[in-house]
């Protein structure tokens, strides 16, 4: 098949990457590593590039638009490349990350061309909103996000029109295709759930490299180390987690907090573990390339998601199982497609810090329930969340698809 995809970024794209992106990039690599010729259209590169080729896929830079985001003409200019795409090498479907493929749907060129389409959902825009209202701080801030609130239904009503002509439309968890078939509902049936995987061997248990990592922060072996790994977001939850951190310190607990990431919350999250850190307790890693953030799985004991955010499912965790680590999470968005509540970490609500530093004091405290949830971890890991997994699900969509025309 040639499948074309459409999207507003990608890794190629440098700074400010998320699990869109990720995503992207493994289902791209691995459909072209298995056979497919793929094609992505995005938005502008940063440096003037108008083409390239990475990972097996060619990426087709357009001109004039915004890097990053759907503004500046994308959806314009992104069915003109594909027009001239399908023109020379013949388009079999189209598939667009979230609202990448927009405006192909909603223009003269879908009857035209009558090339299948399939959207891949990473949220809703609704998820968007309440996660905004949800890490909101302050009477201002929550008075822009009520601001915000009549674009947002415009949007919202504009979204429905064009994924309600989508011949696919794929979530990446259980939780997400129910809210979209509660939303599409006219569109219910070509609702597809294909949760996120990741790869397992590269996210595998590597006792030595978590050892080298612990031996360089200087962490003691019988030490409790609980990893926070992402964009330094408020939103992020990663305050939850430190200040859940610092009353288990106070209480007697030998535990320690790694922080792989960065991002604009940074100095805040510095400043709030600075008791922490003076205690030699809290490591903030800076920005770790996704090649190394393996060895940062290895080096913990247990992975905290303490999110405020809806998402659709979180790589992060996925990574973590994968790599043989209880994860303690909140129940947000899809976060439970992937951890079993009890058997491979703890799920805890919403704002419920006395819930999180109990389910933390318990694996704290328990070697052997760390251990027997590890275990569950990898073992489920490989079963459901495996990219080899989503991959062939999200294939045989595609080719029912360019099957039926």
């Amino acid at each position: 098949m040639h499948i074309c995809f459409m999207g507003r970024s990608v890794l190629e794209h440098g700074a400010g990457a998320g699990g869109m992106e990720v995503h992207g990039s493994v289902l791209t690599r691995a459909l072209a590593a298995g056979g497919d010729r793929v094609t992505l259209v995005t938005t502008a590169h940063p440096r003037g590039l108008a083409q390239e080729e990475s990972g097996g896929t060619r990426i087709l830079y357009l001109p004039g638009t915004t890097t990053g985001q759907y503004g500046g003409g994308y959806f314009e200019a992104s069915v003109a490349c594909l027009l001239a795409l399908h023109a020379r090498e013949p388009v079999d479907v189209v598939v667009g990350q979230s609202a990448g493929a927009r405006g192909y749907v909603a223009s003269p060129a879908r009857e035209q061309l009558g090339i299948p389409c399939a959207s891949i959902f990473h949220g809703l825009m609704s998820w968007e909103y309440f996660s905004s209202w949800a890490s909101a701080r302050g009477l201002l801030a929550r008075l822009k996000v009520i601001a915000r609130a009549p674009r947002v239904v415009r949007e919202l009503c504009r979204g429905d029109r064009s994924f309600l002509a989508m011949d696919a439309l794929i979530a990446v968890s259980r939780e997400l295709a129910l809210a979209m078939r509660s939303q599409y509902r006219p569109a219910a049936d070509r609702v597809h759930c294909v949760l996120n995987g990741v790869d397992t061997d590269r996210f595998r248990p590597d006792v030595p490299a978590g050892a080298e990592l612990r031996g360089r922060l200087g962490i003691p072996d019988a030490e409790v180390v609980f990893l926070m790994a992402g964009r330094l977001l408020w939103e992020k939850g990663f305050h939850v987690g430190l200040e859940a951190l610092a009353r288990l310190a106070s209480s007697g607990r030998p535990v320690h907090a790694l922080i792989a990431g960065s991002g604009p919350a940074e100095p805040e999250l510095r400043e709030l573990a600075r008791p922490l850190s003076a205690r030699g307790l809290a490591h903030f890693l800076g920005h770790v390339a996704s090649e190394e953030i393996a060895r940062c799985y290895s080096a913990c004991d247990v992975f905290l998601l303490p999110t405020l955010r809806w998402e659709g499912l979180p790589l992060a965790v996925a990574e973590a199982l994968a790599c043989g680590k209880p994860v303690i999470a909140t129940r947000r968005g899809g976060v439970g497609s992937a951890l079993v509540d009890g058997v491979t970490g703890r799920l805890i609500e919403p704002g419920d810090a006395s819930g999180l530093v109990r389910a933390m004091d318990e694996l704290a405290a328990d070697a052997e329930l760390r251990a027997r949830m590890g275990i569950a971890a990898r073992a489920d890991a490989v079963a459901r969340l495996s990219r080899d997994r989503m991959v062939a699900e999200t294939r045989a969509i595609l080719a029912g698809l360019a099957g039926a025309r």
